[in-house]
């Protein structure tokens, strides 16, 4: 049997780019990714994983589509990123939810830097000048760090890149 998160980096590797890109540019993640995401863990999981383990990860996606339709509806956390937390949870195994949550909060603090830093240099941002994120104000393309997190976390996971962490 593979390792399933080997199986799901180059899995969600794709959707990852889609997403980050996608937001960068328009400012939103599309429903159509999120669904695809989400039915991908469906199959695979169902082919990888114990059926305990995949429902217990599909339970945890729901949870964190409640809380942030939640956290949406109070004006927190856009609805693209609420929807792609939940579709991409899945992938992470309940035991490294603190693992995860330590590699994407680094993902999301590197991906502000280097989009503050990107959208301050001209030659940069003629490189894409269309990108609604250039000029987003107090919003933030959350998708870009979300998909850092979720790939540096299965590649971690995949590699077994964890001497020192957790």
């Amino acid at each position: 049997m593979p390792d399933p998160a080997l199986v799901f980096l180059f899995a969600t590797l794709p959707f990852s780019f889609w997403a980050a890109w996608s937001d960068l540019r328009e400012m939103r993640i599309p429903n159509k990714l999120n669904l695809a995401l989400f039915a991908m863990f469906l199959i695979l999981g169902l082919i990888l994983l114990p059926f305990g383990d995949y429902a217990t990860r599909i339970g945890i996606a729901a949870a964190a589509f409640f809380v942030g339709f939640v956290l949406n509806a109070v004006g927190v956390i856009g609805g693209g990123d609420v929807k792609y937390i939940a579709a991409m949870l899945p992938y992470i195994p309940p035991g490294d939810l603190g693992l995860f949550c330590f590699i994407l909060a680094a993902c999301l603090l590197a991906a502000v830097a280097v989009h503050r830093i990107a959208r301050a240099l001209p030659p940069i941002r003629r490189l894409v000048p269309g990108w609604e994120s250039w000029t987003a104000g107090k919003y933030f393309p959350m998708g870009f760090g979300l998909s850092g997190g979720l790939t540096a976390y299965l590649a971690v996971t995949a590699f077994n890149l964890r001497v020192g962490i957790g």
